[in-house]
């Protein structure tokens, strides 16, 4: 009994994973259904998917309306993400390069920035697509994790670090 039960529920959970946007793009969908939904997402304006539920409703709309104004202001994107796992990639960097390399297919854009976060697992990468990487380099990403988002973060105050974060990254995209 034990068995068919499990064979069922591998069945339920399956099903939608095979019928997502992403599913359909990437080998690693299997990896992590924690972003599942994003890629199906092109016509709405979210843009902090945050499954591992550490911001409160104000503060992801606050996010959310401060990248909105910059896309609508520069047509480049930005996504947050926190996640309490990140399935079978190899660290948070590739779990945001994978986000942001999905979304930027799914949404026409060569413009993208991901910020994942895993209060859980205590990492967090930004990745950059490859028109954004010309800006944003790696070195840069690394130093406002460092500098700002990081002492934030160990000083109690996640939300604050994110969004000054956020503001360092479109502060410094816009300067290119």
């Amino acid at each position: 009994m034990r068995n068919i039960f499990k064979i069922f529920v591998i069945c339920i959970i399956s099903v939608p994973i095979r019928e997502t946007c992403i599913a359909q793009n990437t080998k690693y969908a299997k990896k992590s259904s924690t972003f599942l939904s994003i890629g199906c997402n092109k016509s709405s304006d979210i843009y902090v998917y945050d499954y591992e539920e550490i911001f409160t409703n104000q503060e992801k709309i606050e996010l959310s309306n401060n990248i909105i104004k910059y896309k609508e202001k520069t047509k480049k994107e930005i996504l947050i993400v926190t996640t309490p796992s990140i399935g079978e990639f190899i660290d948070i960097q590739e779990y945001a390069n994978n986000i942001g390399s999905i979304y930027s297919t799914e949404v026409k854009n060569e413009n993208i920035v991901t910020i994942a976060i895993s209060v859980r697992l205590k990492e967090i990468a930004v990745a950059t697509s490859p028109k954004a990487r010309e800006i944003l380099t790696d070195e840069t990403c690394k130093e406002i994790i460092n500098k700002i988002i990081i002492p934030k973060i160990k000083n109690g105050n996640l939300y604050e670090g994110i969004e000054q974060g956020l503001g360092e990254i479109i502060k410094k995209w816009d300067k290119g």
